[in-house]
């Protein structure tokens, strides 16, 4: 997690809340950190190295710590470092390792949504980042119904910041249509996905891949919930264009 964090926090502002940055120029420096605070740790059995390399906190030490923590700013900078340490970390590639290592974070996202209030102080342009990151590691490994809170709170986040027609403001609009289909929300989906689909044929015009990728994924749900498309028009365009959303949609259901 802390080296794919290195690479993810090179475009983002994770590194701000990591610790050791002062005195890190590269990479090297990087890693010789984080091996020598883990070879600290280790020494006082506060952690226990795996034999696949990761790490492990015994319940009672990850209380200790946190009891440890007692200033209420402390420990906000402390969970604003986990979450940015999370997020950061997480590459969307898909070799087999990749989901793997997806897969074992769902415990710690979960553990950040047990927090609730707590993560309050947390910027708006944080959230609208590590919402998402948090909410797309969730529906990936079967948990819609949890990404659903983060997902409709990041659409509102892009709202108010960004604005209904923003490209990024779509795509999370997008996600959400998604998320209520798979929670079996199909109403909820449709609606929201007509409205994406009206977003981008106004803002982009009706042949943007972007429009015709927002047709086929309102095809997809008509066909699911049994409805019939109401245009000649836009059965032609489907027609005649490439679904690379709905692969993609498709694929990552027959996992």
């Amino acid at each position: 997690m802390f080296y794919n964090a290195w690479d993810g926090s090179q475009s983002t502002r994770a590194l701000d809340y990591l610790p050791w940055t002062d005195a890190i120029s590269g990479f090297l420096d990087y890693r010789q950190a984080v091996q020598a605070s883990v070879t600290l740790l280790a020494s006082f059995s506060l952690i226990t190295r795996n034999t696949d390399a990761s790490i492990s906190l015994h319940p009672l030490v990850h209380e200790w710590c946190r009891d440890r923590t007692s200033e209420d700013d402390e420990r906000q900078l402390s969970y604003q470092r986990a979450l940015s340490l999370l997020a950061s970390s997480v590459n969307w590639k898909f070799a087999s390792e990749d989901y793997t290592f997806r897969r074992s974070l769902v415990s710690h996202v979960h553990e950040f949504l047990r927090l609730g209030d707590q993560l309050d102080d947390v910027s708006i342009d944080d959230k609208m980042y590590q919402w998402s990151v948090l909410a797309l590691v969730l529906a990936e490994n079967g948990w819609t119904k949890d990404a659903l809170p983060l997902t409709e709170e990041v659409v509102e986040l892009h709202k108010s910041k960004l604005g209904e027609d923003h490209p990024e403001t779509l795509m999370s609009m997008h996600n959400l249509a998604i998320w209520y289909s798979e929670a079996g929300r199909r109403a909820e989906a449709l609606q929201l996905t007509e409205e994406v689909l009206e977003l981008h044929k106004s803002k982009r015009g009706p042949d943007h891949p972007e429009t015709l990728a927002s047709e086929k994924f309102l095809a997809y749900l008509c066909q699911e919930t049994e409805e019939t498309l109401s245009t000649p028009e836009i059965s032609h365009r489907l027609r005649r264009s490439k679904p690379k959303f709905l692969q993609w949609f498709r694929s990552g259901r027959n996992k």
